[in-house]
């Protein structure tokens, strides 16, 4: 926020003396090592990478019992209906002999 007003007081500002331009490219060199300071802080802390690891744990748990939850409830269609459905399609299931609670 300071940064902007020092650059704009500098482009409408002209200095009397040559120094004007390293000024300028000072306060811009300033304001990018501020922020990649900043974002070396966040990313040195150890709750971005536990909050990471939780997120990623919990993404993945959720596409497993998706996976699961899919899987039991065309098997349960196919046991009890002989078909399954997905979408306005129906498929005819049948059981594999020799598999088990096929004999």
């Amino acid at each position: 926020m300071g940064y902007k007003f020092l650059l704009e007081a500098l482009k409408t500002w002209k200095m009397p003396h040559p120094q004007s331009e390293r000024l300028e490219k000072n306060a811009m060199e300033s304001m990018q090592t501020t922020a990649s300071h900043r974002r070396e802080a966040s990313m040195a802390n150890p709750f971005y990478f536990i909050f990471y690891v939780l997120l990623s744990a919990l993404a993945f748990a959720v596409w497993t019992l998706g996976y699961v939850m899919a899987h039991n409830e065309v098997s349960r269609e196919c046991e009890r209906l002989g078909a399954f459905y997905v979408g306005p399609k129906t498929y005819i299931c049948q059981i594999k002999g020799g598999q088990h609670g096929t004999e």
